[in-house]
């Protein structure tokens, strides 16, 4: 960052640290994650946050079904993929019978 022609650096370079690129999703496409991703509409300023699911169709915008990009800000399991809170499902005949062997 001295000036001199043998330095690498440049002003907007990040020095030691390296940054991981973040995926970015269009709409049509498929989650490949599950997280926080903010929501970018190329005709507003302003953008929003949504919790996305891993394997969900992202959607275009409801008013004017322009595309949207879906920027990955942090990934996060939801509770349903968690292994510790997975429950089997069991059906209305299965409680019942759980319920008359506990008494």
């Amino acid at each position: 960052m001295n000036g001199s022609p043998n330095d690498s650096q440049t002003d907007f370079d990040s020095g030691p640290y390296q940054f991981l690129a973040l995926p970015v999703y269009r709409s049509g496409e498929t989650a490949q994650e599950t997280g926080i991703f903010t929501v970018v509409h190329p005709r507003e300023k302003e953008s929003t946050e949504v919790l996305v699911l891993r394997g969900t169709k992202l959607p275009f915008c409801p008013t004017c079904n322009h595309a949207l990009a879906f920027c990955l800000e942090q990934a996060a399991a939801h509770i349903s993929e968690d292994p510790d809170f997975k429950t089997r499902k069991r059906g209305r005949k299965n409680r019942k019978n759980e319920t008359q062997k506990a008494a």
